[in-house]
C-alpha cells in the first residue's frame, strides 16, 4: 500500500473523542521532542501528522508501514498517563534497520536521567490550563518577562516495564514577551538553566483577530515553503517558495473578525504552509487551505486545531497567487 492510498483511507475516518486524544498525544510528543538536529521533516512527513488522528481505527492495519516512513533513523516517544490525567514520556530509541513490526514493549527505553527535563515533565498545569512542551531550545532571556507563579511539577518514569517512579519539580512560570499566557507561557524548572515554551492545548481565541494578537504573529510569524497538494503524485510534491510574504499576509489575514471554529470535520488539503515562530521554538507548523474553505492551523495545541473560514473564494485566490508568484520546486517524498 502506498503513501497516497493510505492517506486516502485515513481521511475517510472520524475516530471517537479516546482515540482522537491517544492519537494526538502520540503526535505532539514525537513533534515537540524530538531534539536531534539532524531531523528534517519532509513535505509528507508534514501532511501526515494532520491525517493521522482522523485514522485511528486503522492504526493497527497500517502500523508497520508508518513506523517505516514517521520513525526511521530516530527515537520515537510514547505517551503514559500519570495520576490526575498528567502525562509523561517514555523515549524509545528505534533504528532504521530494525523490523518495523517490532512491538513497542520490545524497544528499549532512554534512562530517565538522560532526558531533557522538557520530556521529563512533558506537560504542566497551571492556571486551571493544561500546557505542553513545544521545543527543547530555552526562550532568550531578553523575551521574558513577569513571573505568573510557582508550581509542582509531576513526571512518571515507565522505563522499568514493571515499575513506576515518580518524581517532582519545582519551577517558576512566566509570561512571554509581547504574547498572551492565555497562549503561551515559559517554565523555568528548579535546577536547570534556561526558560523554555509551552503552549495551552486549551487555548480558544474568539476570532482571528485574537489568534494574531495573542501570538503577536504580526511580528513573530514567518512563512516557509508552500506545499501544493493538489499537484502531488507518487514521487513527490510541488513546493513554492515566496521571496514577498506580505501579500500572503494581507490574503490570510484580510479579514480578522472571522470566529474561530474547533472539531471541524476533516477534508482535503490543498495547500500547506510552512511557519515557524522561533520564540517559542516552533520551526515546522501549518497552515492548511482544504477544499472547504478553512484555513486550519495546528500553531496551538488545541485538540483538534483552530480553524477560521475564509471562504473557498478566499482560498482559491491564495492558491492562484501562490502559484503564479512563486518560485516552484519539485520535492521527493
Amino acid at each position: 500500500m502506498n503513501n497516497n492510498k493510505i492517506k486516502q483511507a485515513l481521511q475517510k475516518i472520524e475516530p471517537d473523542n479516546q482515540a482522537k486524544e491517544r492519537m494526538l498525544e502520540q503526535i505532539l510528543c514525537r513533534k515537540h521532542i524530538e531534539t536531534r538536529k539532524d531531523i528534517k521533516v519532509s513535505s509528507m512527513n508534514n501532511i501526515i501528522k494532520w491525517v493521522i488522528p482522523a485514522a485511528a481505527c486503522l492504526v493497527i492495519a497500517i502500523t508497520a508501514v508508518l513506523a517505516s516512513e514517521l520513525f526511521t533513523d530516530y527515537g520515537t516517544i510514547d505517551i503514559d498517563k500519570g495520576k490526575e490525567g498528567s502525562m509523561s514520556i517514555d523515549v524509545s530509541q528505534k533504528s532504521g534497520t530494525e523490523d518495523s513490526s517490532t512491538e513497542d514493549k520490545d524497544r528499549p527505553i532512554v534512562p530517565w536521567n538522560q532526558r531533557h527535563v522538557t520530556q521529563q515533565f512533558y506537560t504542566i498545569k497551571f492556571g486551571g490550563a493544561e500546557y505542553i512542551t513545544t521545543s527543547p531550545k530555552a526562550i532568550a532571556a531578553a523575551d521574558i518577562q513577569a513571573q505568573l507563579g510557582e508550581i509542582t511539577v509531576t513526571g512518571y518514569d515507565r522505563s522499568e516495564k514493571t515499575s513506576t517512579t515518580e518524581y517532582n519539580i519545582n519551577c517558576e512560570v512566566y509570561s512571554v514577551k509581547n504574547i498572551s499566557s492565555n497562549a503561551v507561557i515559559a517554565v523555568k524548572f528548579n535546577g536547570h538553566g534556561g526558560y523554555f515554551p509551552f503552549v495551552s492545548t486549551t487555548y480558544s481565541p474568539i476570532t482571528l483577530e485574537d489568534f494574531v494578537n495573542d501570538m503577536n504573529l504580526q511580528e513573530n510569524l514567518k512563512f516557509g515553503k508552500i506545499y501544493d497538494n493538489s499537484e502531488k503524485g507518487q514521487d513527490g510534491t510541488i513546493a513554492y517558495t515566496l521571496e514577498d510574504q506580505s501579500v500572503l499576509w494581507d490574503m490570510l489575514f484580510s479579514d480578522t473578525s472571522i470566529k474561530a471554529q474547533t472539531n471541524i470535520p476533516y477534508s482535503d488539503m490543498l495547500m500547506s504552509i510552512s511557519v515557524a515562530v522561533d520564540i517559542i521554538g516552533i520551526e515546522d507548523d501549518q497552515f492548511l487551505l482544504n477544499q472547504d474553505g478553512y484555513l486550519r492551523t495546528n500553531l496551538v495545541a488545541s485538540s483538534r486545531g483552530i480553524s477560521f473560514f475564509i471562504g473557498k473564494d478566499k482560498s482559491s485566490e491564495i492558491i492562484e497567487y501562490v502559484r503564479q508568484n512563486a518560485t516552484q520546486t519539485k520535492e521527493l517524498w
